[in-house]
């Protein structure tokens, strides 16, 4: 933290939000909407904002106050264009995690767009604020150019994105294949990225969106059949849970020629690439990317191809 309490791995916009939310939240007329919030959550850019506000509970005059609170914000000078609600009586510790599959959280719009625009080079994004998203935005450009080094080099007939989240990784990587399977739990990231793929018809989008838990069944059901060994790509990005072990191993019988493992914590690592020894696979690559910053956790991708 800086000396004056400005945040440096954030933008100063955020810390207006919170002050004015914190000032707002600490008057006696806001106690019942401050005891039932669990988070207040800023998604987006640098340059636009949408504000989650995560409740254990809401009734009527809660909801009122809440508008109040979107009423303030809304007028703040600070980039913000949506606010939504979400309700989580669990409490999670994690703010946009239960037990439910990642991004499949019942949320309202309370004023704004439904979506942020998310620039990475010379593409442009439609966000859903609850999708799964990389949350240090200058240095997507390098996890995506890393990315397309990892996977260069192979047939380029088809990539299968699992837990693609909005399609940062299907996007970036389709020009390299003829055919795109992307597959996430949450229908309003394969709904963006299929609003995404149809706009690019015009170009001859070659990516196919697909809305399942990633598990075994889905897998060996949801899935075009394997094509021939080396001319399949997997890269995968699961959440901070990672990827089950039936699902390393349906993965692994299909053959692929590369698969590239996305780590948000060094710790899951041994476990996940223990699994793909079994199954035949080892690890050719590792990049790491500080991709959490003023944290002590890397965002690691591990290149794995068989034996």
């Amino acid at each position: 933290m800086a000396s004056d309490g400005a945040e440096l791995i954030e933008p100063e916009e955020h810390a207006r939000i919170f002050a004015a939310l914190e000032g707002l939240l600490s008057t006696p007329a806001f106690s019942p909407l401050a005891q039932a919030l669990n988070f207040v959550v800023i998604r987006g850019t640098y340059e636009e904002f949408m504000v989650i506000f995560n409740m254990s509970a809401m009734d009527r005059g809660r909801h009122r106050l809440l508008l109040r609170a979107a009423d303030l914000i809304r007028g703040l000078d600070s980039s913000v264009v949506s606010a939504f609600l979400v309700i989580d009586p669990s409490r999670s510790p994690y703010y946009l995690e239960t037990d439910m599959p990642r991004g499949s959280f019942p949320i309202k719009r309370l004023f704004g767009p439904e979506r942020f625009r998310l620039r990475v080079g010379a593409a442009v994004f439609s966000v859903p604020p609850t999708s799964f998203s990389q949350v240090n935005e200058s240095i997507l450009p390098l996890l995506v150019d890393n990315a397309r080094s990892l996977m260069a080099g192979g047939m380029g007939e088809r990539l299968l994105d699992l837990y693609c989240g909005y399609g940062l990784f299907a996007f970036s990587l389709e020009p390299g294949y003829r055919e795109v399977v992307a597959v996430d739990a949450a229908l309003s990231s394969v709904r963006a990225g299929s609003d995404m793929a149809a706009h690019a018809r015009g170009r001859s989008s070659r990516i196919r969106f697909l809305a399942a838990a990633i598990e075994r069944r889905s897998l060996e059901t949801l899935l075009p059949p394997p094509l021939m060994p080396d001319e399949e790509d997997v890269i995968l990005d699961p959440p901070r849970r990672g990827a089950d072990r039936t699902v390393i191993a349906s993965i692994a019988r299909r053959r692929p020629g590369r698969v590239l493992h996305l780590f948000c914590a060094a710790d899951e690592i041994p476990e996940a690439i223990g699994r793909w020894r079994s199954c035949g696979y080892f690890v050719r690559r590792a990049v790491s990317l500080d991709m959490f910053a003023g944290t002590p956790q890397l965002e690691t991708m591990v290149l794995l191809t068989p034996a």
